[in-house]
């Protein structure tokens, strides 16, 4: 992510001391511009905005919820912010980190919550229960079970994904959507502030159980622009954006850049992103070649042969990864 002023920052994505971001700390989504008007209209509240944020959250990371167990989830989270003095009607601008609940908070709200259930519906809570352990006492508890130490004071901050490589798609999709989650915060925070966030392997967002996390990436990149913000999204994997179940929500996210950048692909990637931009013949035998360096530009509606070329001293810095 770069913005105007500051440090430059290294975090591990994995959590750690100074890169932990609490997905329980409340902060607004992304809305279209339908939601917007309405959320103006109605008047729709921070918490509100977030426990839709959360749905995804928790969608992405215990994609066995049941409907049933997600209201479950829902009313122990409604509780757990209440116990903070966090309603319908708070405004959370001037509130610490260390104000807000994690991960513990809402195990111990639904335990309570356990003792006086109704019968019909203890089995589910049981279960609820058993699922969330992992993530507040268990492996996973690393990640999401504390009060966010990220600090957003840097010019330019790198989120370093290589140890989320180890985990489970679960928890790689769920970690990736809470980091964007973050980085919109921070986009929105200021529209006379110029952020940019780079979103690399994208396609990790990707769940055709849960479109609503690329719907998520859609918006943000669709309101980028009324923040001073702006997103750039890479991926290798184009196919996976038109898989029918997602290319409602995932399509727009290749479409909207006002600028786009093709290298060498090949087979069902080459397939679709020559469908997608509608690539003349001569297009598509640039791409198709997959020479170093090269690529097809897109701008508007002018498309360019580039050839990236780098000063000597740009080329050390990126290292002898890849040659």
């Amino acid at each position: 992510m770069f913005r105007e002023d500051g440090i430059s920052r290294w975090i591990d994505a994995c959590g750690g001391r100074n890169g932990m971001i609490n997905p329980l700390q409340v902060r607004p989504k992304p809305l279209s511009d339908e939601e917007e008007e309405e959320a103006e209209s109605k008047g729709i509240s921070e918490l509100a905005l977030h426990l839709k944020t959360l749905e995804i959250f928790f969608e992405l990371y215990l994609p066995e919820l049941t409907q049933i167990q997600k209201a479950l989830l829902t009313k122990g989270l409604i509780a757990m912010y209440e116990k903070f003095g966090i309603t319908w009607d708070t405004s959370v601008t001037f509130m610490k980190n260390t104000d807000f609940p994690v991960m513990t908070d809402l195990y111990n709200t639904l335990l309570e919550q356990r003792k006086t259930a109704e019968k019909g519906v203890t089995d589910d809570m049981d279960k609820l229960i058993l699922l969330l352990e992992n993530i507040t006492t268990g492996a996973d508890s690393f990640l999401w079970n504390g009060h966010t130490t990220m600090q957003s004071n840097a010019q330019f901050i790198v989120f370093d994904t290589q140890n989320m490589k180890i985990m489970s798609d679960a928890m790689k999709s769920t970690q990736y959507f809470n980091l964007l989650s973050w980085c919109w915060q921070q986009m929105s925070a200021d529209r006379s502030e110029k952020v940019m966030v780079v979103c690399d392997e994208a396609w990790l967002l990707i769940n055709p159980d849960v479109p609503q996390a690329m719907s998520y990436l859609r918006d943000t990149e669709k309101r980028a622009r009324k923040y001073s913000g702006a997103l750039a999204v890479a991926t290798q994997n184009v196919v996976d954006f038109l898989d029918s179940k997602v290319k409602l929500y995932a399509q727009p996210v290749l479409d909207l850049p006002s600028t786009k950048f093709i290298f060498g692909c090949e087979g069902d990637d080459l397939k679709a992103v020559s469908t997608l931009y509608n690539f003349t013949d001569a297009q598509r035998e640039l791409v198709a070649a997959g020479n170093r360096a090269e690529c097809l530009m897109k701008a508007g509606g002018r498309s360019l042969k580039l050839k990236v070329q780098l000063p000597e001293k740009r080329l050390k810095q990126l290292g002898l990864g890849g040659n």
